[in-house]
């Protein structure tokens, strides 16, 4: 899926794959920004990447030289990967920059939001996947409730969760519900002034990588 992650998305459920055709209505109460966004236990996918150039386009370059077809690069023996907790993501573009210098294969963030107030209401995993050009799966977690608990740099309003980003294909996609939970939200939540619920799951894709 190319473009928008909120405007074309596939819903990864537990019990399959199905394609968002319809958003909700917008409810007018506590409105933030999206029409639509996931709710705890969905898995999104969206592919930032370019598209390939048609065959017999800019990617079959003669050699003028030596008078024959220039080789395909050989692929990489190795892979880069890197995980990283971005707490919420405050200052994506500092984030985007430190990726970018690592260079990654394969990236694994947590703790990513979309459409809190408190990270100025950005889907902060298609914004890094679209300054990256990166292929990206959501896996939703929480809904950041909205609430007058939360200081204005804890504010909610949307949802959080981990994301899979990578410069490669992805196979089967999916989310795996984690049956021990050592922190209930639902419960010491309004205690520590961030009010939540939701579940603990972690995204699940397979990679096709050249190796």
């Amino acid at each position: 899926v190319h473009g928008s992650y909120l405007g074309r998305l596939q819903t990864a459920l537990m019990d399959g794959i199905e394609e968002v055709e319809n958003a909700p209505e917008d409810t007018g109460a506590e409105s933030h920004a999206h029409a639509f966004l996931p709710k705890p236990g969905d898995v999104i996918a969206c592919d930032f990447r370019p598209e390939e150039a048609p065959a017999g386009g800019a990617g079959d370059i003669a050699d003028a030289t030596a008078g024959t077809q220039a080789e395909a690069p050989a692929p990489p023996d190795t892979l880069k990967i890197m995980s990283w907790n971005i707490h919420r993501g405050y200052n994506v573009k500092s984030i985007v920059n430190e990726i970018a210098l690592a260079d990654p294969d394969i990236l694994f963030l947590q703790e990513v939001d979309m459409n809190c107030d408190r990270t100025d209401a950005l889907d902060v995993g298609g914004e890094i996947a679209r300054a990256l050009s990166l292929n990206l799966v959501f896996a939703c977690e929480f809904e950041e409730i909205y609430s007058p608990l939360r200081k204005p740099a804890d504010q909610g309003g949307g949802v959080s969760g981990s994301c899979i980003l990578s410069k490669h294909d992805f196979g089967q996609v999916r989310g795996i519900v984690h049956k021990v939970r050592p922190v209930e939200w639902e419960f010491p939540g309004p205690l520590v002034n961030e009010p939540r619920q939701g579940l603990h799951i972690t995204p699940f894709v397979t990679v096709k990588t050249p190796l």
